[in-house]
């Protein structure tokens, strides 16, 4: 879990001191009052930040980012508001390094169409400028229907609003109950990356970052505690598989758990979950990296080490399409799922993997050609066989009767041939 931390203001002024003793003291948040809320939170749990602190130290012309380190803006992402309906808004609330002339405020919902989006844009300025700076939290008083909502804040001074120089970091919570069992969950809706998406990255060792959210029309009827979500060469997720890693909270991004090869076809997925119980997954999408030095990914080729039957499907019960003869080069597109047999992408039939060589070898220096094939299904149903073929159709006089036999070919031991059926 991470941790928020808020610098205390200390008040050195002997103004001030006569302020807080005609007035009584403001609260002080203690810091444990500042860690990252749980998973799960009911509205007004949120801690009340103080008021800025005295204007001893100005904003220098250039703007930081609130919350400059990574905590003290509340609420956490992940948090769930869940003490509804009506749902209340949660105060909002940040740390910043200086005492600006004021912050602007954001808050959005994920589908304009069930909310104003924003919902929320104001300035926020109320605040005497002779002993305080501007407030650093900000309860807006309004309710909120469910959904999924991001908001942030820019600081401003001297009459530049809202500062393009400002940079911001966006916060993001969810506003709905939590389901009562895993059949109530809903399939999360996959966002980036696309479907077939190849993506540009110059990390030497890239990781990828995933992000989805829950159906926004209607929105989910409930909300689960936790998202899972995978990674893998086989797009049914039975070997090579990885998780998603993902930050605390219910949030709706996160990263691959190991470095990937770029120019592998991955295949990923989430669900939610509930209790640690899995809901529905999501629909599957695939991917690849590129070359890291640009340019797209070479396609994988196979040479025939012996004359070929290419077929519909991988056994002698599929249509034949073509007839391929030892040395000759054809582009691949797949492999089937068993990994037995290749697809030629230029004839769009399956020869056997072990009877053909892979190239070319350059590719990617040490990765395994067949890892840049993508998952092809076998046809439904086996078609007819043709009745008429070349007559002279032979192969080679040097293949073992195993491989003929286990390939549906008859061994012709006085020709020292195999002939196809």
């Amino acid at each position: 879990m991470f941790r928020c931390a808020v610098a205390r203001s200390v008040f050195v002024t002997t103004l001030a001191a006569l302020l807080l003793a005609a007035c009584g003291p403001l609260p002080i948040a203690l810091p444990e009052e500042f860690q990252d809320p749980p998973a799960i939170v009911e509205t007004g749990a949120t801690p009340v930040v103080p008021l800025g602190v005295t204007t001893e130290n100005p904003c220098p012309s250039l703007y930081a980012q609130p919350c400059a380190d990574g905590t003290g803006c509340l609420p956490a992402n992940g948090t769930v508001i869940s003490d509804g309906p009506p749902f209340r808004a949660p105060t909002f609330s940040w740390t910043y390094v200086c005492n600006p002339d004021g912050y602007h405020f954001e808050l959005q919902c994920s589908d304009p169409a069930r909310c104003a989006d924003p919902v929320l844009s104001e300035d926020l300025t109320a605040y005497d400028p002779s002993i305080y700076g501007p407030a650093r939290s900000f309860d807006p008083g309004i309710t909120l229907q469910p959904g999924y909502y991001r908001w942030w804040v820019k600081a401003f001074q001297s009459g530049l609003f809202s500062s393009p120089s400002g940079s911001v970091s966006s916060y993001g919570f969810y506003v709905g109950n939590l389901c009562d069992g895993v059949g109530d969950l809903v399939a999360p809706v996959l966002v980036d990356p696309w479907n077939d998406a190849q993506i540009n990255t110059g990390v030497t060792a890239p990781k990828v970052r995933f992000s989805w959210k829950l159906p926004d029309d209607p929105f989910a009827a409930c909300l689960p505690d936790d998202f899972n979500g995978q990674v893998s060469e086989d797009p049914t997720f039975t070997v090579k598989v990885q998780n998603i890693v993902t930050l605390p909270g219910l949030v709706n991004s996160g990263e691959s758990e190991y470095e990937l090869f770029r120019c592998v076809t991955y295949y990923w997925r989430v669900r939610g979950m509930l209790n640690e119980e899995g809901g529905p997954w999501s629909e599957t999408r695939s991917f690849r990296l590129l070359p890291s030095g640009g340019g797209t990914c070479p396609p994988v080729t196979v040479m025939p080490k012996v004359n070929l039957t290419c077929r519909v499907g991988p056994s002698p019960a599929y249509a034949k399409i073509a007839f391929l003869s030892a040395g000759e080069v054809h582009p691949a597109d797949g492999i089937n799922a068993a990994g037995t047999h290749i697809r030629l992408a230029d004839l769009f039939c399956y020869v056997p993997k072990e009877l053909v060589d892979l190239g070319p070898e350059e590719v990617i220096p040490g990765v395994d050609l067949v890892k840049l094939l993508s998952v092809v299904p076998d046809p439904p149903l086996p078609t007819a066989t043709p009745t008429k073929e070349p007559p002279s159709l032979t192969c080679s006089a040097n293949l073992p009767s195993a491989v003929c036999i286990a390939n549906g070919w008859t061994y012709n031991y006085q020709l020292k041939s195999c002939n196809c059926p």
